[in-house]
């Protein structure tokens, strides 16, 4: 018995579903043994990445895909290293990009909005210190999405559950989600597509927010705010999170915001 086929034969039925594809394609005939074990033995929460990577084909634009040469991965993030040829100058170099352990879509990211008497009259500012830039910066609401057997698990249902325990209020009543399609924040170096949103609360709501002292939620600590919207122009020119921007473009070019920002108070 071979290596491949004692490998095979352990995996679960839908892992070797996906073997079964990537046999499909010659730059995986191509790779190192040892790699592929390493491939099919990461934890089941990886099966988004390993989905993707099935359908990533032998050739790109001017680009052949030769082999699979290195897999770099942390907790949440993973690195598939290529060999690659040019079809032009026929010179073979690497090229690598970073996955999330779920795919392309890891999660949502938006921003809050108030409503009083029909109109938008607020928006909502969460402040946080990141591990990654070690400062306090500006951070869009959201969270990850769930999975299960490769399918998406009620988004909208997961955006207010995760809203509601970023705000602390367990009664909190969102009127409105608005869909603003996806943001792919680095397109050079990830497949990252985040899903880009905008909930709506009604100001009544907006009241029981406790703003005297920070948040905690999953141990990690944050600050809210709430604004008028006559001040956003201010926040935009000083607010980096390319989530947050994204969503008030988006939300203007929708309508659903004027031009004239200060034109809603």
């Amino acid at each position: 018995m071979t290596k491949a086929k004692e490998l095979i034969d352990r995996l679960s039925s839908s892992r070797q579903d996906l073997w079964h594809k990537f046999e499909l394609l010659q730059w995986f005939k191509n790779t190192d043994t040892s790699l592929k074990k390493a491939l099919f033995s990461l934890p089941e929460d990886f099966d988004g990445f390993l989905t993707e990577l099935a359908n990533k084909p032998d050739e790109l634009d001017n680009i052949d895909l030769l082999r699979l040469i290195r897999l770099e991965r942390g907790n949440y993030l993973i690195v598939p290293v290529f060999e690659v040829r040019s079809q032009e100058t026929n010179q073979i170099f690497t090229y690598e990009y970073v996955s999330w352990k779920v795919g392309s879509y890891p999660g949502y990211k938006g921003i809050l909005l108030v409503e009083e008497n029909g109109h938008i009259s607020h928006f909502i500012t969460k402040t946080i210190t990141k591990f990654s830039q070690n400062t306090e910066v500006y951070d869009s609401f959201g969270g990850f999405i769930e999975f299960k057997d490769r399918h998406l698990i009620n988004l909208s249902t997961a955006q207010e559950k995760e809203i509601k325990r970023q705000l602390g209020l367990d009664d909190l009543i969102i009127k409105e989600f608005i869909d603003l399609g996806h943001l792919t924040p680095d397109i050079g170096m990830t497949n990252n597509r985040s899903s880009l949103f905008a909930a709506i609360i009604d100001g009544s709501e907006a009241k029981n927010l406790d703003l005297s002292a920070p948040l905690k939620t999953k141990g990690i600590s944050f600050k809210i705010a709430i604004h008028p919207i006559s001040e956003l122009p201010h926040f935009l020119s000083k607010i980096e999170d390319s989530y947050f921007l994204s969503a008030v473009s988006r939300l203007i070019a929708l309508g659903r915001l004027p031009l004239n920002l200060t034109s809603t108070t």
